[in-house]
């Protein structure tokens, strides 16, 4: 099972890259985004999470997650991307979402180590699902910045960004969850619907577009 949800984290990578329009500076964006994953799985391994895993509530198994895998990797990494980029510019506005794939990329295989003892992968794979969720999330709000008119392009983008941040919390509550109640069939259900709502019609008006 490990393999199969390496080979799906591949897959998905290689699609989302080939399915830009912007091939070339999407790749580019994926590579700065597996450094700074790198970058943040070191930053991480100076926070402790053994207060929140010695719980049994569900709100802090989630908080955990959210630290661990969404928020911190993207604070340290969103601020970061726009500074190697050397621009503000809406080319590199729009590929955030390869930036993010990159990162989660490098955070996934860490949690697939971390998983490592345990008996199944089930955990590993709903993750890969919800930082999925997440990269297409990501695009849905950049390309709804145009639609903020009042306000500066750049401020547009660092409001949808945070609010990525802000909305990927409950999509961790399907995880933490999971982590208590273990409902395979329902935990996998949530996640892959969820991830057809953010992808699908994307990918559909980008081909009749």
């Amino acid at each position: 099972m490990i393999i199969l949800t390496f080979c799906t984290c591949i897959v998905g990578c290689v699609y989302y890259i080939f399915s830009n329009e912007s091939r070339s500076h999407s790749f580019a964006a994926f590579v700065i985004g597996a450094f700074l994953g790198v970058l943040s799985c070191i930053v991480l391994t100076f926070f402790s999470f053994s207060a929140l895993e010695s719980t049994t509530s569900i709100l802090a198994e989630t908080f955990r997650i959210f630290l661990k895998y969404f928020a911190i990797p993207l604070l340290i990494s969103l601020p970061l991307y726009f500074l190697f980029s050397f621009s503000l510019s809406e080319e590199v506005y729009l590929q955030v979402p390869s930036m993010i794939l990159g990162l989660f990329s490098i955070l996934f295989v860490a949690a697939v180590f971390s998983y490592r003892l345990e008996p199944e992968s089930f955990r590993a794979e709903i993750l890969l699902l919800l930082m999925f969720s997440v990269v297409f999330l990501s695009e849905l709000l950049l390309k709804l910045t145009p639609l903020v008119s009042f306000m500066p392009q750049t401020v547009a983008v660092l409001l949808a960004l945070l609010l990525l941040i802000v909305l990927s919390f409950p999509l961790c509550i399907i995880l933490g969850t999971y982590y208590f109640y273990n409902n395979r069939i329902l935990t996998f259900l949530l996640s892959a619907i969820l991830l057809a709502l953010l992808a699908v019609p994307q990918r559909v008006f980008a081909v009749f577009k």
